[in-house]
């Protein structure tokens, strides 16, 4: 072949791989412009107790040829091989102690998801108010958060030292606190004696009452947290997660209205 043939040849393969390549990128720039379009109407995030849901956009529309959405579930069904120590008081109460039904929940103070359910719960007992009580109980997860345990000691303390209504006033403090020096800057709101309280915490004197509640927890199938137990009567029963309010109220109002 001659070498003006080669020059020619060589150039076209040149011109072909620009084309190929232009060819390409453009494939590639409508690919991203038509998943950002999709991306655009849908989400992806976390529903608060480890579960994926996807949010669709309202300006989708949807089929009215398809199905109705499913009809909420029924209340949870009473587990019988549900056990918890028996409801003293000993116990941190919020709301009347004589109300008939009784949510126990077993909580890790610095879990993200119990200081949502800590206002859930809140709540709930404004709602339901003399018919409903809150019991909590500790489960601190130290894999997950180092200082819980310690929280959980700390807010022994408090209780021991200014009573049950101090107890859920410093609880309702850590849940709404950021602060990095939380665990005594509450207590000082609350007008304890700091040295006594100090002392209560280095000696983790309280400590065989948060391992006992802990073991409460895993007798009564609590792995993770926030972790209820909805106590009616005889009746146990268990609720995973930080569920919204009207889950609760669903189980509430169906025992109430027997």
């Amino acid at each position: 072949m001659s070498e003006q043939k080669q020059q020619k040849t060589l150039k076209q393969t040149e011109t072909q791989s620009f084309w190929l390549g232009v060819t390409s990128a453009l494939a590639v720039i409508f690919a991203l412009l038509l998943w950002g379009v999709i991306a655009d109407k849908v989400s992806f995030g976390d529903g608060g107790s480890n579960t994926n849901i996807v949010k669709v956009d309202k300006d989708v529309k949807v089929d009215p040829t398809l199905p109705p959405a499913p009809a909420p579930q029924p209340a949870p069904a009473a587990d019988e091989d549900i056990t918890i120590q028996e409801i003293t008081d000993a116990d941190w109460i919020r709301g009347d102690k004589n109300a008939g039904i009784t949510i126990v929940e077993f909580s890790d103070i610095d879990c993200p998801f119990c200081s949502r359910h800590h206002d859930t719960m809140t709540q709930l007992i404004e709602k339901y108010d003399g018919q409903v009580n809150w019991v909590f109980r500790h489960l601190p997860l130290p894999q997950l958060h180092p200082e819980a345990r310690t929280k959980a000691l700390a807010a022994e303390c408090v209780g021991n030292l200014g009573g049950n209504e101090m107890f859920w006033q410093y609880m309702d403090g850590l849940f709404a606190s950021s602060a990095p020096d939380e665990l005594t800057a509450e207590a000082k709101k609350l007008g304890l004696n700091m040295v006594a309280f100090q002392a209560c915490v280095d000696e983790e004197r309280y400590a065989d009452k948060v391992d006992a509640d802990m073991a409460d927890a895993a007798a009564s199938g609590g792995n993770g947290t926030p972790h209820n137990i909805v106590v009616i009567g005889d009746e146990l029963t268990a609720m995973k997660g930080a569920q919204p309010i009207t889950e609760f109220s669903r189980l509430i109002d169906a025992a109430l209205a027997q």
